[in-house]
């Protein structure tokens, strides 16, 4: 699913914006890291998309022409944001 796909079925249940709550980020390798990051999805009102917590993790690799996020993930918004062991 195209990340454009993915903003068009958020509009269409009243998505306009997200409130970001926490990023934590750490470097895990030479060419790689991690961020996670909790946040809540809001309509133009102000009021959330259940669920209200939500939380996403990162994988992150540097290229060339800087880094790009390649794995995106769901988390568990009830527990704190852990940095993975570096490999």
């Amino acid at each position: 699913m195209s990340l454009k796909h993915s903003f068009a079925q958020l509009k269409a249940q009243g998505y306009d914006h997200s409130d970001i709550h926490e990023i934590k980020a750490c470097i895990t390798g030479a060419d790689t890291a991690w961020a996670g990051m909790k946040f809540t999805r809001l309509t133009a009102a102000g009021t959330p998309l259940p669920p209200k917590d939500r939380a996403s993790g990162y994988d992150l690799k540097k290229f060339e022409d800087g880094w790009r996020i390649v794995k995106l993930s769901g988390a568990d918004a009830g527990k704190p944001l852990v940095c993975p062991v570096a490999q």
